[in-house]
């Protein structure tokens, strides 16, 4: 039993999760919620950044924030069900609307306003469910 908990406590490790948010303090924050959970975390600014991690390293989600400089969230994770279709796509915004929700290829759509613990078993979810 002993051997299967640390096997299962393994895989968890394995799991990438790529948080892609131009605002460095909520990197932090999303990082900071996630310190505790059994998944490594990497961060990036921008969505041409994020794509040059996802081409070296085998990641198990991407968490994009819609509005960034240059490459919004959406682009970005339309990109990523391109090039990755594997890998799992979660869409952070502040204001959700329909249209967002239609347009970005992902398998979720989190509010920034949630509370925190949903927002962490939301990412945690979605990455075990692509790994």
């Amino acid at each position: 039993m002993a051997k299967l908990k640390r096997a299962l406590g393994q895989v968890a490790r394995e799991l990438v999760v790529l948080l892609v948010d131009d605002e460095p303090a909520y990197l932090e924050s999303i990082g900071q919620l996630l310190s505790r959970d059994p998944v490594r975390l990497r961060h990036a600014r921008s969505g041409l950044h994020a794509l040059e991690i996802l081409s070296s390293e085998d990641i198990a989600l991407v968490v994009a924030d819609y509005w960034m400089i240059g490459m919004d969230g959406v682009t970005l994770l339309n990109e990523v069900q391109r090039l990755y279709p594997s890998v799992g796509r979660v869409l952070l915004t502040g204001a959700p609307d329909s249209e967002i929700v239609v347009e970005a290829k992902a398998h979720k759509v989190l509010t920034k306003n949630m509370r925190p613990e949903l927002i962490r078993q939301s990412i945690l979810r979605e990455a075990r469910r692509k790994s």
